[in-house]
This record gives structure tokens, C-alpha cells and sequence, in this order.
């Protein structure tokens, strides 16, 4: 028989087995079906399949899909399931490593976060000693062997909490950071363009600073948009009585409010926030359970310019119960939170919280926790929000063994939530291991499995107990360690 394609079908039929189909299934089908055959190398076939919550891509999150060409498509696509072939063997392979070396970028560094799917290294020195202040650089990986500066400076603060994203434009570098300035805590944005050649001089200015001229102290800071958050700790109104505190801000206009949400005092203990547009999300946990609450963004609009957490207490309106869902718990002492790509009209919020370890839990088998819920991202109209049916939210929760005599440390979540990178150090020795997690498209009762991603003693010029700092991206599979001696190392598992 010949194999030579011969099945026709209508445009129609084509595109809708193109979105219902498996990705690679695709590929294969176009072997064998004239119609398919010729669609996948057609542009509109691929911008009405993608974007697709299946198979997340490595591409500029601020660029249009429309903009793609299916063969620029198909090459990220491909890549992708390189990545998810490799990512399912017991121990992927390295594609490609390089260990840069910069001259700005001379000594360790205390943080790393990769960003705008991979492509952006973001690297930031804390200078404790003498006058406290932060160094902050940005490389653009295109190639890893020789990666351009296109962010560098410092400024005269110490670095707390950050989070670090890019414009919408794509152009310049945004930080948000939690800083003390002598005696003072400060919440700033800053902004700064990336450098367009080798030899530009990247500067950077701050569009929003606001102080906390009361008691309390800036904790966890998140970042999207516009849109800045900070929780405040230790921080209580007059008149009120063991309050926890949020600050939410439009950076940009200056407005902003500070929320109260209602949470007893053992569960203030450990929080954390994210904001995931149009939501700002708060976790909170303590030793019985962990509560997720959404709160519109929409909420911002009853506060007033640089508004103080003190008259937003005072001034504090009526409003509607902020969706919330609970889980059972043991002790977390640390929560991470997925970035979320945009990805689908329900986006997947996912959560891992760690339980508390000590010395004495050497010979203790302990569970970690992992969350998977779904969001409603239509709108961040309060009015709308006010009607939306409140019994709607709902999560899935796997429990997985955090390995006996261990921690983790470095704890790095994928934008869609199914795959997580950390650090892994015995309690009893130098023994450093870096371990992948790994779930299913979507939530189910099944539990995440745990493989190895980099052994303690790899072929590699240097070993994961060395590690001082570590990124991971999801879609692109980049991972970034910083050594204690001041070396970069960069593995691409694509």
C-alpha cells in the first residue's frame, strides 16, 4: 500500500480536531491526512490551537500569539516536547550548560529568578556590610554561552522581599522590593530599561517609594503589572486589635489601599501573596489548617492617592466576603506560590507548603502539601464579583513524603504549577541533592512524583552543595544556580 497521503477533510474538521487533539498528535496525523498536512504549516491552524494550558511555551509572555509564524510556533513547540520527553526520564539530560562569566557580575549572589519565560536572568547581590545597599543585574539568554548585560545598578538600600517581572512592552526591567533605609521601611518599584547594546548604560528610576510611617515592617512583596502588593508585619491600627495587614497598590497612579482580612492570629503566623490578575491571593497557614482567599483587585479603587494603613482603617467600607477555600494542615514554615502563566480562561493557582523540620525529625517520615485550584480570571469588576456564586472555588490537595533526614531549600514552582525544582540538604551532612516534582496536566487525587534532577555528586564542575541560589523556569526548562564563590552555572533541559 502506498503511504502516500490520502485522506481530505473539511477546513472545519480540521481545526477542530487541531484543538482537541494531543500536540503531538498533530504532527503525527499530518503523515497521513492531506488536510492536517497542509494546515500545520498554515498560521491560522496554530492561532486557533494555541495558547493551550497542555503544553506551556518558552515564548515572550507580552508578545501576541497572532504574531507567530507556524513555523516560529511549531519550533517552540517542539521544543516543548523535547522538554516534556526529557523531563519524564529518571534522570533528564543536560542539553546544554554554560558557566558565563561577567565582570559586573564579580561575586556571589544571594538571589536568582528567571523571568519572561526563561529568557531574562534576573541576579541580585545583597552588600550588607559598611553602607547597605543592592546590586542589581539582568542578563538576556539567548545564548548562554555569551549572555549580554542589559540591567545593571545599585542603590543604597537593604534588600528584604522582592519580585521582579518585565513591562508589558518588554523594554525595561520592574522590581518591586521591601528595603530598610537606616531606620525606615520602605516599599519601592523600580524601573529600568534594558540597555539596547553591549555598551549602553542601563539606569534606572523609581516611579512609587511609599514609607511605613508607622510601627510594623514590610514582609512578602508580589508584583504584576501595575499592580504592587506587601504584607505588613507587626503593624497594628489604632482602635484595632491583631489585624493583619496588606497593602495593595497601582504603582503607577499612586492609588492604593491597605485590606484587613479576617484571620485569627495563629493563622497570621505564615503568609503569603501573589497577585494572579484580577485576584491579589493570600495564603495563610498555621499547625491545623491553611486558608486560600482571593480578593478582587477591583477592591483598590475605594482607596485614595499613597493612602496610609492607618486611614484605611479608619475609612474601611463595607465589603463583599472575599472567596476563600480551606484545607487541613499540619506545621508549614514555607509556602510557595505558582506564577501562572496566561494561560486559558482558568487559570491554575498552585501551592506547595513545606512542614517545619528540625534536627530532632531526622528519623520522622513528613508530608508536604500541594494545592491546585482554579480560578475565574473573567473579570475584576467588584460588582460582578459580588454576584459571582460563592460556593465556586474549590481545590484539589495532594499530600507527597518530603524525604527522611532532609529539607528543602530554594523552592522554585513553574508558572502552570506541574513541575517544581528545590534543593534538597540532609539534616546530618553535606549530602545536597536537586530534586524535580512533576504532576499531572490537571488536578486529580494523584500525587506528585519526586525524581532527581541533579545527583550530589554530578558531571558537572560543581556540586549542588555549593549551591547558594537557584531559578527555574517552566516552559523554557532553564535552571540557574549561584555558587558560594560567585559562580553562574546555566542547564538548558530543552
Amino acid at each position: 500500500m502506498s503511504s502516500e497521503p490520502t485522506v481530505y477533510l473539511p477546513e472545519d474538521l480540521v481545526v477542530h480536531v487541531a484543538r482537541h487533539a494531543a500536540v503531538e498528535d498533530i504532527f503525527s496525523l499530518k503523515q497521513t491526512c492531506r488536510s492536517i498536512y497542509a494546515s500545520v504549516n498554515a498560521d491560522y491552524l496554530w492561532h486557533q490551537i494555541l495558547p493551550r494550558e497542555d503544553i506551556p511555551l518558552a515564548t515572550p509572555l507580552h508578545r501576541d500569539i497572532l504574531s507567530y509564524s507556524a513555523a516560529e510556533i511549531q519550533s517552540h513547540v517542539l521544543r516543548a516536547l523535547r522538554l516534556r520527553s526529557n523531563w519524564s526520564q529518571d534522570l533528564p539530560t543536560i542539553k546544554k550548560w554554560a558557566s558565563p562569566k561577567l565582570e559586573e557580575l564579580d561575586g556571589s549572589h544571594d538571589i536568582l529568578k528567571l523571568v519572561n519565560n526563561g529568557s531574562i536572568l534576573v541576579a541580585i547581590k545583597r552588600n550588607r556590610y559598611h553602607n547597605a545597599s543592592m546590586t542589581v543585574s539582568a542578563l538576556l539568554l539567548e545564548d548562554i554561552q555569551n549572555p549580554r548585560l542589559l540591567v545593571h545598578y545599585t542603590s543604597p538600600v537593604l534588600l528584604k522581599q522582592y519580585e521582579a517581572t518585565i513591562d508589558e512592552a518588554g523594554k525595561s526591567l520592574l522590581l518591586a522590593a521591601a528595603v530598610s533605609k537606616g531606620n525606615t521601611e520602605v516599599l519601592q518599584i523600580y524601573r529600568s530599561l534594558f540597555a539596547e547594546t553591549a555598551y549602553s548604560i542601563s539606569t534606572f528610576e523609581m516611579p512609587y517609594e511609599f514609607e511605613l510611617k508607622q510601627q510594623g515592617l514590610f514582609h512578602k512583596v508580589s508584583l504584576q503589572g501595575t499592580f504592587v502588593a506587601s504584607v505588613i508585619m507587626g503593624h497594628v491600627p489604632e482602635g484595632a486589635n491583631n489585624v493583619s495587614s496588606i497593602l495593595l497598590a497601582n504603582w503607577e497612579t499612586g492609588n492604593q489601599i491597605t485590606l484587613f482580612p479576617p484571620l485569627n492570629e495563629t493563622i497570621r503566623e505564615n503568609m503569603d501573596i501573589k497577585i494572579i490578575y484580577p485576584y491579589l491571593v493570600i495564603i495563610a497557614a498555621c499547625n491545623t489548617e491553611l486558608r486560600v482567599i482571593l480578593v478582587p483587585i477591583g477592591v483598590i479603587e475605594h482607596g485614595s492617592h499613597l493612602e496610609s494603613p492607618n486611614i484605611s482603617w479608619k475609612n474601611r467600607r463595607t465589603l463583599p466576603d472575599f472567596q476563600s477555600i480551606k484545607f487541613p494542615c499540619m506545621d508549614f514554615y514555607e509556602i510557595c506560590i505558582s506564577d501562572i502563566a496566561s494561560v486559558g480562561s482558568f487559570p491554575i493557582l498552585s501551592v506547595i507548603a513545606f512542614p517545619s523540620i528540625s534536627r530532632d525529625d531526622i528519623f520522622q517520615s513528613k508530608k508536604a502539601m500541594l494545592l491546585r485550584i482554579k480560578l475565574d480570571t473573567d473579570s475584576d469588576d467588584l460588582r460582578d464579583y459580588e454576584h459571582r456564586d460563592r460556593t465556586g472555588l474549590s481545590g484539589v490537595m495532594n499530600n507527597f513524603d518530603v524525604r527522611m533526614e532532609s529539607y528543602p531549600e530554594y523552592v522554585s514552582l513553574g508558572t502552570t504549577g506541574r513541575r517544581a525544582v528545590w534543593l534538597e540538604q540532609s539534616l546530618k551532612s553535606d549530602y545536597t541533592q536537586v530534586v524535580r516534582m512533576s504532576c499531572s496536566e490537571t488536578p486529580n487525587d494523584s500525587p506528585p512524583s519526586l525524581k532527581i534532577l541533579i545527583p550530589p555528586e554530578p558531571q558537572l564542575p560543581f556540586k549542588p552543595s555549593a549551591c547558594r541560589a537557584l531559578a527555574f523556569d517552566e516552559a523554557s526548562g532553564r535552571v540557574c544556580l549561584g555558587s558560594y564563590k560567585g559562580e553562574l552555572f546555566i542547564l538548558d533541559y530543552a
